[in-house]
């Protein structure tokens, strides 16, 4: 056995009986470095057993404190998780949300799919478990479950823990299904809507329909009928009249072919809402400058000099915007016919072109009007006249139908021109607007929305055509 002073091994005692032998010297230090390991090496390991047995507490303490933590994270969490095995048994529970679990944890382990749920419900988890077995793939599924009284849904991850047991964590989507489901259901209410809103429209175009039939056929006639008599009472009678009822009957004659012609724009109004657009590249110069010079046709002893840019083009209905330009050109040509040297321009400001231009070329404009392009992506077009101008103050009634500023007698016309330049304008999702002082002109703008990112985008120029009065020669670039 070891023999130990004060901790220390000094050798081994043999309590045996031997004879007297000569050993010698070298086999009794032999003996006694051999007791000398032994006693250090069992003292090595009585010290590794016993620091072991000290350190064994702690150990189960930091397990028991990991198990602690790990269970308040479960805890936790919003998800179910659960540990099923092939045939679908539970296996475990973690302690996460007990409220969503379909029956207490107690109830549930060691049961199996079939014993909880219906076939058709236990075969769909089956399956899923299956596959996420065979492939060793997650697999993500949707389910619902009563729970509580009420209809639970789950979006739930298959994960593959080994060959036989899968980790399943659910968690609850109601909140998203009901939120979902409420869209789809506001979806389908405002499809209803617009389909009766679309309905209604087709029915009052209907009614806009017959309203312009009864207005071009039912009121002609009827106008036709008092010119006619008026007129004849005039041919027929000139002798019987007297100077005044001479002029009764002109004014009657006069207001019928007024009315007729305030029919004729009414309808032309009405139309183009029913009008579908046929939208292109259009080179508004090209249709200024044949406006221009049909105007100086009417009249080629007034001396009107027309300033138009070339190649000032539109994404747009080319008729109709023809009609807006003849509206507005006609606007310019009417109220400059007191101007001994009149001078109506239709162009394009420059810093609403896609790209930037000389700054040269912009300055003009620019400290003239002091304005921008009301939105991105337009390009603003103008017709600018020195003329008679109007009172800023009444410009909000310039687009009202039958809105006039000026006197019927002094310059004539029905004061339904801007009005339909307007619903072109809108149609096209721009907008108009105008800006003038008496005595000092008016200038009307105009802008169009166009795509900049368009491979047939032309290319805009600077500069002007300029159209001398007709007299003079013919427009030069």
């Amino acid at each position: 056995m070891p023999y130990f002073v004060d901790g220390f091994a000094l050798g081994m005692q043999y309590p045996a009986v031997f004879s007297l032998l000569d050993w010698g010297e070298w086999r009794l230090w032999g003996i006694l470095g051999v007791g000398i390991l032994l006693g250090n090496l069992v003292q090595w390991c009585f010290h590794r057993l016993q620091s072991r047995l000290i350190r064994c507490p702690a150990v189960e303490g930091d397990r028991e404190l990991s198990s602690l933590e790990i269970g308040k994270i479960l805890t936790a969490l919003n998800d179910v998780v659960l540990v099923l095995d092939r045939e679908g048994r539970y296996l475990k529970i973690a302690p996460t949300q007990a409220p969503q679990l379909y029956r207490p944890a107690a109830e549930v382990i060691g049961k199996t799919l079939a014993d909880l749920f219906d076939s058709d419900r236990a075969q769909f988890f089956l399956k899923h478990i299956h596959q996420t077995l065979d492939t060793q793939q997650p697999v993500r599924i949707e389910y619902t479950l009563p729970i509580a009284g009420r209809l639970v849904w789950f979006a739930a991850k298959l994960l593959p823990l080994d060959l036989d047991r899968v980790l399943c964590v659910a968690q609850d989507i109601t909140d998203q299904k009901q939120a979902a489901n409420a869209i789809c259901l506001l979806n389908s209410q405002l499809e209803q809507r617009v389909q009766e809103r679309t309905q209604a429209l087709e029915v009052a175009n209907q009614e806009l329909e017959a309203f312009c039939y009864s207005v071009s056929h039912d009121l002609r006639s009827p106008l036709r009928r008092i010119a006619g008599f008026s007129q004849a009472i005039l041919e027929d009678c000139a002798d019987e009249l007297n100077p005044i009822s001479q002029s009764y009957l002109q004014r009657a004659i006069h207001s019928t072919e007024r009315m007729e012609e305030m029919i004729d724009d009414l309808l032309s109004l009405s139309h183009l809402s029913l009008q579908e657009l046929n939208a292109q590249w259009v080179d508004l110069s090209a249709i200024a400058l044949q406006i221009a010079r049909e105007l100086q046709q009417t009249n080629p002893s007034r001396p009107v000099e027309f300033k138009i840019a070339p190649q000032a083009i539109a994404y747009a209905d080319a008729r109709l915007l023809q009609i807006a330009l003849e509206n507005l050109l006609e606007n310019a040509w009417k109220y400059t016919s007191k101007q001994a040297a009149a001078s109506i321009e239709f162009g394009i400001l420059p810093h609403t072109l896609p790209w930037q231009p000389r700054l040269e070329e912009t300055r003009s404009l620019d400290s003239q009007y002091r304005l921008r392009s009301p939105e991105p992506q337009t390009l603003t077009f103008f017709i600018q006249d020195n003329g008679i101008g109007f009172n800023p103050h009444y410009a909000s009634k310039l687009f009202a139908p039958f809105q006039r500023l000026h006197n019927a007698q002094e310059f004539e016309g029905t004061g339904i021109g801007l009005a339909i330049v307007q619903r072109i304008i809108h149609r096209h999702g721009g907008r108009v607007w105008a800006q003038a002082a008496l005595e000092q002109g008016a200038t009307f703008f105009f802008c169009l929305p166009f795509n900049p990112t368009d491979p047939e985008l032309p290319r805009i120029t600077l500069g002007h055509l300029a159209l001398p009065p007709e007299s003079k020669s013919r427009s030069q670039p």
